[in-house]
């Protein structure tokens, strides 16, 4: 399946830049979102980092649960004022260094900011952090799209059944069969000339 998927470049900005979102208090610093909606510009993870970084900026780094609220309540505001923005993947700053089975322990130290960082406020999804084979670099992950996807599963699902259920099994029947359309030998019938 190839599933189509709004990508957003998430990250902070110093305050003298054009294009951000910035609260007054000197606490909060100021951030950009590069939203994507045509799906031909979407970028993955390294090109969201390079764009970041031309800007003079890096892929956000949640600090603490304050900061994380403030930056949905920044979302939900955007999505709310008819900017287009909807509910999607958002490119952050945490990415696994090292690569390799770990133990479940050591899992969590592998993860670190792009932007050199440090913060022990990690808020993950009770089956996180992955240390499996995949190095997963989209944390956030989009529940509204899992309707969707179920929807194509039980329509392909659907319509490869019926076509299953309505073939038929052929077999190959011999020539002598009287069944034939055809017969090897016609029969002569009078009621049939012209």
């Amino acid at each position: 399946l190839k599933i189509l998927l709004l990508y957003y470049a998430f990250y902070a900005l110093l305050c003298s830049q054009k294009s951000f979102v910035c609260y007054g208090n000197s606490r909060h610093p100021c951030y950009k979102i590069a939203y994507f909606q045509d799906l031909s510009r979407r970028v993955g993870f390294q090109e969201a980092r390079q764009a970041c970084e031309i800007d003079g900026g890096a892929l956000l780094s949640l600090q603490s649960e304050a900061e994380q609220k403030l930056i949905e309540n920044m979302l939900q505001n955007l999505t709310k004022s008819g900017s287009l923005i909807s509910d999607g993947d958002f490119w952050i700053g945490l990415w696994r260094s090292g690569e390799g089975q770990t133990t479940s322990s050591a899992c969590p130290d592998l993860y670190k900011w792009t932007d050199g960082s440090i913060s022990l406020f990690r808020n993950w999804y009770t089956d996180e952090p992955s240390c499996g084979s995949l190095i997963p670099n989209l944390i956030y992950v989009v529940i509204p799209t899992i309707p969707l996807l179920l929807l194509i599963l039980v329509a392909f699902g659907t319509c490869c059944f019926q076509m299953l259920h309505k073939s038929k099994i052929r077999t190959k029947t011999s020539p002598d069969q009287s069944t034939l359309w055809i017969s090897k030998n016609p029969r002569k019938d009078s009621s049939m000339e012209v």
